[in-house]
């Protein structure tokens, strides 16, 4: 007969057949070898589950099993009879007791083919995928690179010139002085579609050649000017392009309105642009590469451009290493010169930077 407990406590037991064995009894645990129940008796207050495993046992011991399971049940007490062999559990409903490592058990619920959450396809959400910048980003040009359109003008005005013997105002109002050598030609300014140069000689300008387009204009210490091989008196002409009248000649070229005089034994010029950036592509020239945008003020030294004038690596000028000569040219129509030529629109990888330019010319 199983032991009783009268107090409020829950004990385990395990019966097992053993074969014609005595019975072992410690700590309110009887254990046997094969069959066993497990059980909570309940006297008062007290819970009780029992579970009887009943393996490949004999006749007798089947009849034993089965009186005790009434004698337990006429008690009211729960008996489970857990079976082997196999033992497929329902997806998670139903009353599953395995068989105590017996058979085969195929787990229930959870098992199967399960898509974890946040596995399969999954679309990312906000800030993934194909995203599009936002304001300031897009397609970018890096300074040094391509062409460059600036987003505000490069204005030149109010005294910038070259003009003497001969003394450079630049955009920014740089000042410096350039002498050349005798008898040779020298760019002044080098833009999209505008070349201005002019022959130098006793420290003095002698002529300009202005090439606009195809178009062909020089003029001269002594007042002639000359389009496309015809000279021409005062009046305007190509359009309204050029407009000659005594010893000045105004030319609209390109982004550039530009003032040649003659002043008896020597020229000069002044110029003039709402924005010579426009066209993405910055000038260059002995007077041209001050339109650089750079907010800096370029003060030279001596007669030869020293520290004002720009060599091959964009340093400047130093004092005797004759830089100017870098910016001389076969003639005064020369385009296809190859130092900080601008006239076919190549930018040298130089960005276009906006910038407000003024002279503080004389």
């Amino acid at each position: 007969m199983l032991p009783i407990y009268q107090t409020n406590f829950k004990s385990n037991a395990n019966i097992a057949n053993t074969n014609g064995n005595g019975l072992s009894n410690t700590s309110s645990s009887q254990n046997f070898n094969n069959p066993a129940i497990n059980y909570q008796v309940q006297s008062n207050n007290f819970s009780s589950n029992i579970n009887i495993f009943n393996g490949n046992n004999s006749n007798v011991m089947n009849i034993l099993f089965s009186l005790l399971a009434q004698m337990l049940q006429a008690r009211g007490v729960s008996v489970n009879y857990l079976g082997t062999g196999t033992t497929t559990p329902g997806a998670g409903t139903g009353t599953t007791n395995p068989g105590a490592g017996t058979g085969t058990t195929t787990p229930g619920a959870g098992t199967g083919t399960t898509t974890p959450a946040g596995t399969g396809t999954t679309t990312p959400g906000a800030g993934t995928g194909t995203t599009t910048p936002g304001a300031g980003t897009g397609t970018t040009t890096p300074a040094g690179t391509g062409t460059t359109t600036p987003t505000r003008p490069v204005a030149i005005n109010n005294g910038a010139q070259v003009f003497g013997d001969p003394h450079f105002r630049g955009a920014e109002g740089d000042t410096y002085d350039v002498k050349g050598d005798d008898n040779k030609v020298y760019n002044l300014l080098s833009d999209k579609g505008v070349q201005l140069n002019s022959t130098f000689k006793g420290n003095f300008m002698q002529d300009y050649g202005l090439t606009v387009g195809e178009n062909q204009i020089s003029f001269n210490k002594a007042g002639k000017l000359m389009i496309n091989g015809q000279e021409q008196k005062d009046g305007t002409y190509l359009d309204g392009m050029v407009e000659k009248k005594g010893k000045t000649v105004k030319v609209k070229a390109g982004e550039y309105d530009l003032t040649l005089m003659t002043k008896g034994n020597y020229m000069d010029v002044a110029f003039a642009s709402k924005n010579v950036a426009a066209d993405g592509v910055m000038p260059h020239g002995l007077w041209g590469q001050t339109a650089d945008g750079d907010g800096k003020k370029r003060v030279g030294k001596g007669n030869d451009g020293t520290g004002a004038i720009e060599r091959l690596d964009g340093s400047m000028a130093q004092k005797g290493d004759k830089t100017y000569q870098l910016y001389e040219v076969k003639d005064i129509f020369d385009t296809g010169f190859a130092n900080f030529n601008r006239f076919q629109g190549n930018n040298n990888g130089e960005p276009a930077v906006a910038v407000a330019a003024t002279g503080a010319g004389e």
